[in-house]
């Protein structure tokens, strides 16, 4: 169904929106963000009758709770995904290696990983020393990504110019101030895996890399370049790496459950959007009822 909708920081055209905003919100100065986001809700409910929607996302569930209780309209969820990450802080007051405080089946890969690498050659962290560098390895980033995500409408950004050129933009705007950080996983003078991490606050968010697709199951580049970065940050005293949204399993493994994410419609009284509504909860309640017939 069609309908009138606002959203936040977003444009609604899919390309555009591929960079996918997480822990969205209110830009506010700091303190004041309860404040800002309160009052915006009511200008818009109050003051701009002409929408029937207004979409956020991706944000903190809790606080997508708050914004439905202010406005009083029905939440309608659009998207889910749990956030993981390690607590950098806490590992330096507790004095322990990051290794230490993984499941025995995930050391025991990395560690695994890291000694067959170790034949091939030196492992180790290498960063870019200009921008120039750091955009030559974001690009080589993109091969990889494809390869891993496929070059469909919702799968790999690298297959969306628009994506591509805002990010390096992104790359060429941020990198010298520390707002973006690009590490390669190097063995030898091969580059096995890259990280592309947003930097705020001395907080590290996970955007995206690209690992070298390995026969023997293994090696696990990505694992072990998470690990290495993940003590890399710790050494040079940043609080918190985010592995941002997404339950992939990876994530689960090396990191710990910090927070959901959502992506929320809130929607005024419209008729059409209850009928929307009657028939999704009527479809997905068939989906159900089918999927219990199946099993039984």
């Amino acid at each position: 169904m069609k309908s009138r909708c606002l959203r936040l920081h977003q444009t609604g055209h899919k390309l555009l929106d591929q960079i996918w905003i997480e822990y969205n919100g209110f830009l506010a100065e700091h303190g004041k963000e309860d404040a800002v986001a309160d009052a915006c809700l009511q200008y818009l409910c109050n003051s701009m009758p002409d929408w029937d929607e207004f979409v956020i996302g991706a944000i903190d569930a809790e606080e997508a709770e708050r914004y439905a209780r202010i406005t009083g309209l029905h939440k309608h969820l659009r998207w889910e995904a749990p956030c993981f990450g390690v607590d950098l802080d806490h590992l330096r007051r507790t004095g322990g290696r990051y290794l230490d405080t993984l499941s025995r089946n995930t050391r025991h890969q990395i560690n695994r990983c890291y000694r067959l690498y170790q034949q091939q050659g030196d492992v180790r962290l290498a960063r870019p020393d200009s921008v120039e560098e750091a955009l030559a390895l974001f690009d080589r980033i993109g091969p990889r990504h494809l390869e891993r995500w496929g070059s469909g409408p919702d799968q790999s950004g690298f297959a969306n110019p628009d994506f591509v050129r805002f990010h390096r933009e992104l790359i060429r705007f941020q990198w010298p101030d520390g707002g973006v950080d690009l590490v390669s996983l190097m063995v030898g003078d091969e580059e096995i895996a890259s990280f592309y991490n947003l930097v705020y606050n001395q907080v590290v968010y996970f955007y995206l890399g690209g690992m070298e697709a390995e026969t023997d199951n293994r090696l696990k580049p990505g694992l072990l370049g998470h690990s290495l970065c993940i003590e890399d940050y710790r050494h040079h005293g940043f609080h918190y790496y985010d592995f941002m949204g997404g339950d992939e399993r990876y994530k689960s493994n090396l990191g710990h459950l910090h927070r959901h994410l959502v992506q929320i419609s809130l929607q005024r009284a419209r008729f059409k959007l209850k009928l929307e509504d009657v028939a999704r909860r009527a479809r997905n309640r068939w989906i159900r009822e089918a999927g219990d017939g199946h099993e039984r």
